[in-house]
């Protein structure tokens, strides 16, 4: 017991110092915090929920000694998100079984695409917390851009000032003012994929690690959103083009990370039907140059793809399909 807290301590302290050294002026630094999930999902799946609750209150207290102030951020935006999603997806329960009227149902785990529409859903209210705040704040949105634009200019001019040519007539608080403007719809998907990333990672090092309870399921075949999502997604896209201020932000806010799930659900379909190919890995390697270079294009695309695929289910009838098929084999 001793050695499992003194590990959640150690963790805790760890994610604490990887969001800390982001405080410092440098592009290294900057990376940094986006791995500060990493120790918290590791523990959480490695020793157990309340092990990574202890590394939650380690790092919270740790971030709390060298800036108060951003505390509670770490805690509420990148700690206990870590922490919950763990949890999770370490949960084993008949609710997720699917066959809800028999008594006798046995436990299944936790299904990946809950675990990634709750992550969605997480990044959706973390971007609107950030637009709500820079609003209530500053006394209004515009002038929470333009004084917050004012403030983080010198420093991002200092740090990627030698790194970023502008375009002649612009400068950097012009810039940073634009980037303000438009952080809150990029910061949900952001926080969306921070959380996703760190959650597979952890969940691999546990595998290699055999500490993993869950089978590591088949996420090209798992990967499941719920059809709810899809038409909450767009109903906000519809909000998005009729409203106006503010809450045409908050609706492109939502957008924005739920498109990002559709799309990753665009990935696992694309790697799931392309299964038996001879080409198969030619393909995938394209079709990830593609997301690479234009994905101002293909990520829309991968997004209306993994909408589609939540109401037509290409995937259950390609297994379906091909299980008869194995039978007659087996049996001739």
């Amino acid at each position: 017991m001793a050695q499992r807290i003194a590990i959640a301590f150690g963790a805790g302290l760890v994610a604490a110092l990887l969001f800390v050294v982001g405080a410092k002026p440098t592009a290294l630094a900057m990376i940094l915090p986006f791995l500060a999930p990493l120790p918290i999902v590791i523990v959480s799946l490695n020793w157990g929920v309340d092990m990574g609750a202890t590394a939650v209150f380690t790092a919270a207290g740790g971030v709390a000694v060298a800036d108060p102030a951003s505390a509670a951020v770490f805690g509420v935006a990148i700690a206990l998100p870590a922490w919950a999603l763990s949890g999770l997806a370490s949960l084993r329960s008949r609710f997720f079984n699917p066959a809800r009227s028999d008594p006798d149902r046995s436990f299944e785990w936790c299904p990946i695409g809950a675990v990634v529409t709750a992550a969605a859903i997480i990044g959706a209210l973390i971007g609107l917390a950030a637009l709500i705040s820079l609003i209530v704040v500053y006394s209004g949105y515009e002038r929470g851009v333009d004084e917050l634009s004012k403030q983080i200019a010198p420093v991002f001019e200092h740090t990627f000032g030698d790194f970023i040519a502008l375009p002649v007539g612009v400068t950097f608080e012009q810039f940073i003012n634009e980037m303000v403007r438009e952080a809150p719809p990029i910061l949900a998907p952001a926080v969306f994929l921070l959380l996703c990333g760190n959650l597979y990672v952890g969940a691999r090092v546990a595998q290699i690690s055999q500490a993993l309870k869950r089978p590591w399921p088949d996420l090209p075949e798992s990967l499941i959103l719920p059809r709810a999502l899809a038409v909450a997604l767009v109903i906000c896209l519809g909000l998005a083009f009729l409203l106006g201020g503010p809450y045409r932000l908050a609706a492109w806010i939502v957008v924005g990370v739920f498109a990002t799930a559709f799309a990753l659900q665009g990935l696992a379909t694309a790697h799931a039907l392309t299964r038996g190919l001879q080409y198969r890995n030619p393909l995938l390697f394209v079709l990830y140059l593609a997301c690479a270079l234009e994905s101002q294009w293909i990520a829309p695309v991968l997004a209306l793809a993994g909408a589609a695929e939540s109401f037509l289910s290409l995937r259950a009838k390609r297994v379906a399909a091909i299980k008869p098929k194995a039978l007659n084999q087996r049996e001739s």
